[in-house]
């Protein structure tokens, strides 16, 4: 399962551009007018990629994800994503949301580490944490801040086990972001106020 935005997406507007690749990434719209006929689908399409290692008992926990899945989607999203990693009914999620930034934001250093992205410029990731009780998850967040535009992207929170099979693949999602303005013309974040330039940042997500 490959994810590309379609050609004109959000034209004549803000819009966010990117590509997931890798499979596993299974694009959740917003809007779906017939659920029931969009689980079907997409169960479809999981099943047609996990080949040899489909088992019609899996059919039941699928949809039940898929539905889930779709039900909480982010209102505010403008891509969202349910990750199935593995030939197993085992996913998490990730999400993009973009908008104007609110008054006096201003990306706090001392909250994460500087992160670069090729397409969309430099933003502060945070690692996220939630105790589940028996396991602690774990999530990533990054903030781009492009002119007044803020962006933030997100893998939420899961077991560990799974944050490490995913990691690699939001990073490069995260990398193909682009941010495009009414004008066509892409925005790229800035750098946090009081940041050198020439300092060395972590350009990838922790795998663990």
């Amino acid at each position: 399962m490959t994810a590309v935005m379609p050609d004109g997406w959000g034209a004549g507007g803000w819009r966010l551009d990117a590509t997931a690749e890798g499979g596993g990434w299974l694009l959740l719209p917003a809007g779906v007018a017939d659920v029931d006929a969009w689980v079907a689908e997409q169960g479809d399409l999981v099943r047609d990629g996990w080949g040899e290692r489909w088992d019609d008992a899996h059919a039941r926990p699928v949809a039940d994800l898929l539905r889930a899945g779709l039900a909480a989607r982010p209102e505010d999203a403008a891509l969202a994503f349910q990750l199935w990693p593995v030939p197993a009914p085992l996913v998490t999620h990730a999400f993009v949301a973009f908008g104007t930034a609110p008054d006096g934001f201003v990306l706090d250093t001392a909250s994460g580490v500087p992160y670069d992205a090729d397409r969309l410029g430099v933003g502060i990731q945070r690692t996220s944490s939630v105790d589940a009780g028996d396991v602690e998850l774990v999530g990533l967040d990054i903030l781009f801040v492009a002119g007044d535009v803020l962006v933030h992207a997100s893998l939420q929170p899961t077991i560990p086990e799974l944050f490490a099979l995913v990691a690699g693949s939001f990073h490069a999602f995260v990398q193909t972001l682009t941010l495009v303005g009414p004008d066509g013309d892409e925005r790229v974040a800035s750098l946090p106020p009081g940041v050198a330039a020439e300092e060395r940042w972590p350009d990838t997500v922790p795998s663990s």
